[in-house]
């Protein structure tokens, strides 16, 4: 028996469209072009449409799971929100619009790659620079937006309530 990587090596890529299209996350890949991507290529919507339409319906999914992920349970005899492992003590409501946000940036990057690729600038990074130089400059078009991805987590504990589970798996293990 055995299960699918969910990343195929992401820190080798070469490319934007190396690093979505075959490095990260295969299997939500896998369920956005076979619910987002093909039936919108069947009714002939262009491909660079439908390359976005994919990206910005990953970033509702993903605001989706940013919900799921931060909702805190009522639990208090009156009614109040009770908040773990929050040192603020209120409830955390998420800035909606910053997960899209940061997948549409990235729809955008792959088709700039699209329509650039062709270019010689392009074509003679792909030939001159070395894979690690390439997997950099892939990484530096996703860090100028990657606080969109990740403030919402952190500002929320989502982090810190997961490293809760982390320890207990460690010390299970250790007995």
């Amino acid at each position: 028996l055995s299960t699918t990587p969910l990343n195929r090596a992401p820190r080798k890529c070469t490319s934007p469209s190396d690093f979505w299209g075959q490095r990260w996350n295969k299997i939500v890949k896998e369920e956005l072009r076979r619910g987002v991507f093909q039936p919108l290529r069947r009714i002939g919507v262009h491909r660079s449409a439908v390359a976005l339409a994919t990206f910005l319906v990953s970033g509702l999914l993903h605001e989706y799971i940013l919900d799921v992920f931060t909702l805190r349970g009522s639990g208090a005899p009156d009614g109040t929100e009770v908040v773990h492992n929050n040192p603020r003590g209120a409830p955390f409501v998420p800035s909606y619009g910053n997960h899209m946000l940061f997948f549409a940036w990235n729809g955008a990057v792959l088709l700039g790659e699209h329509f650039l690729a062709g270019t010689a600038v392009i074509q003679w990074m792909r030939t001159h620079l070395p894979r690690p130089l390439r997997t950099v400059l892939v990484l530096l078009t996703v860090l100028p937006v990657s606080h969109l991805f990740t403030d919402e987590y952190k500002h929320s504990f989502f982090y810190s309530d997961i490293s809760m589970g982390f320890r207990l798996i460690v010390k299970a293990a250790s007995m």
